[in-house]
């Protein structure tokens, strides 16, 4: 456990095997921890994405891996509660959270991938911040997911076509506004609540953009 250690600060990024019941976690992407999955003799289809939030102790469910219409899943979100208790037996089962943040290892892994993936990677990461926004516990990781989410917008908008750019822009400017006012945001449920829905349209809005739903 101890070599698992997060580069994303406040959440750790998994990918669990439901058949074998074993994860891999603390890449920069789901992606990433899927690929040591597999290589380690797992089936794809036995594999979903998470995360784990440290503080409070919480498995949520949103990634780009989870995107699997032959498997009745085709969102970013796991859906069947049945599945999503597999993986959370299995996450508290075995894992303990390390946080560390290394900024330019996030980056040169981030930019490894095509535009189309890099934008599906900021739908799961505002899909992220509408999940955990909904235990007001989670105001930490929340507001390091907002900072991330906006270095991933830094590092895919220049590649965008003019539209998709203006939308990227639009959506910095939002979340640096949420973070601006960010203690008196998240201590007020309805503003809470409004950043919970704001962040799912957005999550949404993105990941249709990205066009990976069209392949």
């Amino acid at each position: 456990m101890a070599d698992m250690l997060q580069t994303l600060g406040g959440y750790i990024k998994l990918a669990v095997d439901i058949q074998r019941r074993v994860l891999a976690g603390g890449g920069a992407l789901h992606a990433d921890c899927e690929s040591a999955l597999l290589e380690d003799g797992s089936e794809q289809a036995n594999v979903w994405g998470a995360d784990w939030i440290p503080a409070t102790q919480e498995v949520t469910y949103e990634s780009l891996i989870n995107i699997r219409p032959r498997q009745g899943n085709r969102g970013l979100e796991i859906r069947d509660p049945a599945l999503r208790d597999r993986i959370a037996d299995i996450v508290r089962d075995d894992l303990e959270g390390f946080l560390m943040n290394d900024l330019t290892a996030v980056r040169e892994r981030f930019q490894q991938d095509d535009l189309p993936t890099r934008l599906g990677g900021l739908a799961a990461n505002l899909a992220r911040v509408s999940s955990f926004s909904k235990n007001v516990n989670n105001k930490d990781a929340v507001y390091g997911l907002l900072e991330e989410s906006k270095y991933f917008i830094e590092w895919s908008a220049g590649e965008a076509d003019a539209e998709r750019a203006a939308d990227l822009v639009e959506l910095q400017v939002q979340l640096s506004r949420w973070q601006y006012h960010w203690p008196s945001l998240w201590d007020d449920s309805t503003r809470r609540e409004n950043l919970t829905t704001q962040a799912r349209l957005w999550s949404d809005r993105v990941l249709q953009a990205s066009g990976i739903l069209d392949t």
